[in-house]
């Protein structure tokens, strides 16, 4: 029994360190113990905000029928007791749950309703605090034996993965992210476009270009230009609340216009052009803003994300000829700014 213990539990985390989602290992974590302790259903509840119960999780023996929704809905007022017996670093054992039915009515109620005869619950502990609890219903009898120490071994490396995945999304969403305007970077517009370019939906391109800012940055130094774009993000994430609003670079940003017609486009970027806008400098000057502005439309323009990103950038080329504050959507026979 040691020794097959011992191996479902390397297995399990082995299969845990290739997760890479906590749904995956939250699943992953249930159907080892399930299996092991050959029990109906296992259960996961993650504590949510303000210490209510948060994300739960369910795996049950093949054959049995899903109780997650009645399980959610639990009165945690009957179960109220597992929270100090945790606090003291415990876990909940029961073999028998007539055992309750004088001692703890309203939890054997519970219990009863939900077909558990018995059960094991074991907290899952992060710096002190109870991040969690796994719940194991009627598990084989001879297989509780030494099911406290199994189930603190497997939440620890569990809690473990959860970290290294928490760890590796901040990772990644900083390689995405611009870190003077905090939107997203060229590498993510390029990988999603990529994502929306398979999908083959309906969209708008907005190429937008902060007119003199290499004049900002002469005359008021890089501090005034890096305010200059700090003010542009913020004026393009109002202006496209439910875009995504990206920094190209330099003194370029692009916005994706989802599901999004020609005509509301159309519209925030007149209430856009309507400026100037100003940016305040550190020492409270004040400096004007404008952009210039190219669209293109996904199908009608193109569907290849190099088509559509040459043509945005056509019509932006077409704008700021006609002076500053201007926009411009992408029609044929427009100049490549190259043809000069």
């Amino acid at each position: 029994m040691a020794l097959d213990t011992e191996g479902m539990v390397l297995q399990c985390v082995r299969t845990l360190c290739d997760q890479s989602s906590a749904d995956a290992a939250s699943e992953e974590l249930l159907r080892a113990l399930g299996s092991h302790l050959n029990s109906e259903r296992t259960y996961l509840f993650v504590r949510g905000d303000g210490g209510r119960l948060g994300d739960a999780y369910e795996w049950r023996s093949p054959g049995a029928e899903s109780a997650l929704p009645h399980v959610r809905n639990i009165d945690a007022a009957a179960i109220a007791r597992w929270r100090d017996v945790f606090q003291n670093g415990d876990f909940i054992a029961v073999e028998n749950i007539e055992f309750l039915r004088e001692a703890f009515p309203r939890e054997y109620g519970v219990l009863k309703r939900r077909k558990v005869k018995s059960l094991v619950v074991s907290p899952l502990d992060q710096d002190g605090q109870t991040a969690g609890f796994v719940c194991v219903n009627n598990p084989q009898p001879d297989r509780v034996e030494d099911v406290q120490s199994l189930m603190r071994t497997l939440g620890c490396f569990y809690l473990a993965t959860l970290r290294r995945i928490r760890t590796e999304r901040q990772l990644l969403d900083q390689s995405y992210r611009d870190e003077l305007t905090g939107l997203y970077n060229r590498n993510r517009f390029t990988r999603d476009a990529q994502a929306l370019e398979k999908a083959g939906e309906p969209l708008g391109i907005v190429f937008i270009d902060v007119n003199g800012l290499k004049r900002i940055n002469d005359r008021y130094g890089h501090v005034a230009g890096d305010a200059a774009l700090g003010m542009t993000a913020k004026m393009l994430r109002e202006a496209f609340p439910d875009g995504f609003v990206v920094r190209w670079g330099g003194d370029e940003f692009v916005v994706y216009c989802e599901d999004m017609e020609r005509d509301d486009i159309e519209r925030r970027l007149v209430e856009l052009s309507e400026g100037p806008w100003n940016a305040t400098l550190p020492d409270n000057r004040v400096i004007e803003l404008s952009v210039s502005t190219g669209i293109a439309m996904v199908p009608q323009d193109g569907i290849a994300f190099k088509t559509v990103y040459e043509r945005a950038d056509r019509a932006l080329y077409r704008a700021k000829s006609k002076g500053k504050a201007h926009f411009c959507f992408y029609e044929p026979g427009i100049p490549s700014p190259l043809a000069d």
